[in-house]
């Protein structure tokens, strides 16, 4: 039996991968699958599979409960954007994922994850999980969050400058760094961004039901 979570929003999709995955995995190791709707604590130490849906930006944040995965897990991140660059500055968690747009044919599906499958029961595979220590993922500085809160709350430029008495171009420097640092290419990537990351405690209410990403630090990257 082989566990598996498919998390993410794309309720339509992820049915369609969900009978996909059971076809091939029956069809190549003649095992049964069982399915997971939601990523937790509880499920993802079970998982031998898991796939998640990522906006624009969250490769390159930390993943906290990425690290109670087992050690030969599959992590499949699914994305939209066709041009969709690796950068070699990724976090540990999301470095070994692997990487699969939604637009892809299913024979090229397929062979990613039979391949996939097999380097990581490969008994030499590493998953990287013990250097979170070492771990560079890119973060928001204070003002960043300050700005990029405000943003998404529907504050104007010109409103958040006041509010924080800083000049209207040193807003959108604000805005601009925070949007070449996470590779986002519209305001759309950047809200959708925006409403995944996770925030500390003293900023708490500026991202109402923010909890599921880590991207933020009290000195930045």
């Amino acid at each position: 039996m082989i566990n598996i979570i498919i998390d993410g929003e794309y309720k339509l999709y992820n049915h369609g991968l969900k009978l996909f995955l059971s076809h091939i995995l029956m069809e190549q190791f003649k095992i049964s699958s069982r399915y997971f709707d939601c990523l937790n604590d509880q499920t993802i130490q079970d998982a031998d599979i898991i796939v998640i849906s990522l906006e624009a930006g969250e490769r390159y944040i930390c993943h906290p409960l990425l690290k109670k995965r087992k050690k030969n897990s599959l992590v499949i991140g699914l994305y939209d954007r066709e041009n969709h660059n690796i950068s070699n500055r990724l976090p540990h968690c999301t470095k070994k994922m692997v990487y699969i747009n939604r637009t892809e044919n299913l024979s090229e599906i397929k062979k990613t994850v039979l391949l996939q499958w097999e380097i990581r029961n490969n008994n030499s595979f590493d998953a990287g999980l013990n250097n979170c220590q070492n771990c560079r993922y890119r973060t928001l500085s204070p003002q960043q969050i300050n700005v990029a809160g405000r943003y998404f709350n529907g504050k104007s430029i010109q409103e958040i400058a006041v509010e924080l008495n800083l000049n209207r171009k040193t807003v959108l420097s604000h805005k601009y760094m925070v949007m070449k640092k996470f590779n986002l290419i519209s305001d759309y990537e950047l809200i959708s961004f925006l409403a995944k990351v996770d925030l500390p405690e003293n900023v708490a209410g500026l991202f109402p039901g923010c909890t599921k990403r880590k991207a933020f630090s009290s000195s930045g990257l």
